[in-house]
């Protein structure tokens, strides 16, 4: 069904705060390659957590969840030092995404 369609008979909840989230997971600073603060890492180093998080949302019932790509784009990356890794990190985000709304 289309998105607009389903706007019309009712409200969607989104899932929330994926940062905070993925905090309460606490990730060391090996699970962010030393890129402390840099979540979309996590979609490669610790995809189990990023999963969790997804899950939880589902479990409350939200009806639709995001990506953990937030930051997974060339301004962020490249304070890093890893913009080259735009497309994986955000293709893991995407998978990882997909397979909770699955699960």
């Amino acid at each position: 069904e289309d998105i607009r369609t389903i706007l019309q008979h009712k409200i969607l909840v989104l899932d929330g705060a994926m940062g905070t989230m993925l905090q309460n997971q606490n990730p060391t600073l090996a699970d962010f390659e030393n890129h402390e603060g840099c979540n979309e890492i996590l979609n490669i180093t610790r995809p189990d957590i990023v999963k969790a998080v997804h899950i939880e949302y589902l479990k409350t019932g939200v009806d639709a969840i995001e990506t953990n790509t937030f930051g997974a784009n060339f301004a962020n990356l490249a304070e890093y030092g890893i913009e080259d890794r735009i497309f994986e990190l955000a293709l893991a985000g995407a998978k990882i995404a997909r397979e909770a709304s699955s699960a």
